[in-house]
């Protein structure tokens, strides 16, 4: 893609869309890079990322000629007892990672459930057990939501590869993409989750949640 060509801190190779568009993002804002922000899509010329509006200066012109584009999405915050519906993308575990030519493999276990008797893979404990991990993370301390409910669910899988002179690693990320309805238990709590997002996977674009509808009790009425 056209980021590759104008990194000031190129790697080797990069295999992901999205450590391009994290280091475009970075060199174009500075420490005032915004976050959250997820990847809309990627083709052989352009990257294009969606985000909250941010005040910060940046360099638009690098971002031109990075070939990443920014679609901003209004922050219009509903107010303590609305209903909303929600889009979260999180990240879940990550597996087979490698970091240095020395270290030995990391393993860690994604979201999945053991095999049916027949050895087929048991669909329905996946997505109980996607949804109680949403659930689990939207109901923390701070996130401002109740009544929380998963309406649909879907795990999907991308593998990073680096290869730089002092670092390699291989890694497949799991990501888990939900349509979650709630209802606004502080308005305040939820607006700062909101434009925060949540989570380290935030500088490659994860752990970003997007307010999809809003309906008021004077609406419901």
């Amino acid at each position: 893609v056209a980021a590759r060509a104008c990194l000031q801190r190129p790697l080797a190779a990069v295999s992901s869309p999205r450590f391009l568009a994290k280091t475009a993002l970075v060199q174009a804002f500075g420490d005032n890079v915004m976050r959250p922000w997820r990847l809309l899509g990627a083709s052989d010329r352009a990257l294009r990322v969606l985000a909250y509006p941010v005040s910060a200066e940046h360099d638009p012109a690098l971002l031109d000629r990075c070939g990443v584009s920014v679609d901003y999405m209004p922050l219009s915050l509903p107010p303590t007892g609305a209903s909303v519906r929600l889009s979260v993308e999180l990240p879940a575990m990550t597996s087979n990672g490698r970091k240095g030519p020395n270290r030995p493999k990391r393993k860690s276990h994604m979201i999945k459930p053991p095999p049916l008797p027949d050895g087929r893979f048991d669909n329905r404990a996946h997505a109980a057990m996607l949804a109680d991990y949403v659930l689990r993370h939207l109901s923390q301390p701070g996130r401002g939501l109740a009544d929380i409910a998963v309406q649909d669910i879907q795990a999907t899988y991308e593998a990073f590869a680096f290869r730089g002179e002092r670092f390699r690693a291989d890694t497949t990320i799991q990501i888990v993409v939900a349509i979650v309805d709630a209802t606004i238990a502080d308005a305040g709590a939820f607006a700062a989750y909101l434009a925060a997002g949540a989570g380290r996977a935030r500088a490659i674009g994860l752990g970003t949640t997007c307010l999809l509808e809003t309906t008021t009790c004077a609406e419901a009425a």
